[in-house]
């Protein structure tokens, strides 16, 4: 095992002024740098505190980290440790908030942490108060983070994206996913495989070619586009509360459906062979013969489900 504690090399002299009432001082630029070798499939795991986070991938064997920062003071020694065991790299970046004064210049992030990594690795990834950015990534990937946004593309794998206070945007993602997020939204196109979505005081917006799929929503609209080729492996559910339901699927995509609102009515733009009685609330019936159940369901909005 290799350990590395921050023996942070002073790469600038003072570089702005703080503005605070009464006292002005030099903020000096500092940085943090380490690169590991790997000889085998990278596992990357980052826990870092008010820092936004980039993840950047490529070809090479190598994992190596850089973290910028400016500090007006710390208390004792640098919060930065990294470290290496076989192929695992651990990068722990957890600043103590009570030993700075205000905020750094790196978009309001105190910590602004860059990792180049293999395209072909796993990932794990956990900030308060940062945002994260991460792309070309292909393996296990979780990505957490509380107070900051997340922005994600071309991930392929096991997929597990999560935001508390934050909005998700996805693009061109692929294997099983899992996303959620309170307060926040979620935006996501180009996704592919198996699709679990929930978010709290937040619009759902997403499209792709789904196998299974299962998103929740309180107080936010849901807005899903099956693309061409989407199969139901399972059942499939929609589900919100105070908010719309606007779903586009393919024509010939065989379900049996079970559509219900209350305080809203239900639109159907396909053909669908109801069974039972179809009311202005709730719709059963079948598409294309039927299949696994697609079951929408919201309260205090309508349900509109089209043909594409």
């Amino acid at each position: 095992m290799t350990t590395h504690f921050s023996t942070a090399a002073r790469i600038g002299a003072a570089c702005a002024v703080l503005l605070c009432a009464g006292c002005t001082g030099g903020v000096q630029a500092d940085a943090y740098t380490n690169t590991y070798q790997m000889t085998g499939r990278a596992n990357v795991q980052v826990n870092a505190r008010w820092g936004a986070v980039r993840v950047i991938t490529n070809d090479g064997n190598q994992v190596k980290l850089d973290i910028e920062y400016d500090r007006q003071e710390w208390a004792s020694a640098l919060p930065i440790e990294s470290r290496q065991d076989g192929n695992v790299v651990t990068l722990t970046a957890r600043v103590d908030e009570h030993s700075w004064w205000g905020w750094g210049t790196f978009g309001d992030h105190r910590l602004n942490i860059t990792i180049r990594m293999p395209k072909d690795a796993d990932l794990r990834l956990q900030t308060t108060n940062g945002d994260i950015n991460v792309s070309s990534l292909n393996g296990q990937v979780s990505i957490h983070t509380q107070n900051g946004k997340i922005d994600a593309e071309h991930l392929l794998g096991t997929i597990d994206i999560g935001s508390s206070n934050g909005a998700i945007t996805l693009d061109t993602l692929q294997g099983v996913m899992t996303v959620h997020t309170t307060n926040g939204s979620i935006t996501a196109s180009r996704l592919d495989g198996k699709c679990e979505v929930s978010t709290t005081n937040g619009l759902v917006r997403i499209e792709g070619r789904f196998e299974s799929l299962n998103v929740t929503s309180t107080n936010g609209g849901v807005f899903t586009r099956a693309e061409s080729g989407s199969r139901m492996a399972s059942d499939w559910s929609i589900e919100t509360t105070n908010g719309g339901v606007d779903m586009s699927v393919p024509k010939d995509l065989a379900a049996n459906l079970d559509a219900n609102t209350n305080n809203g009515s239900i639109k159907l733009d396909l053909p669908v062979t109801v069974q039972g009685d179809a009311g202005r609330n709730a719709v059963r019936g079948t598409l294309n013969g039927g299949g696994p159940q697609l079951s929408l369901r919201t309260t205090n909005a309508s349900i509109h489900i089209r043909g594409i």
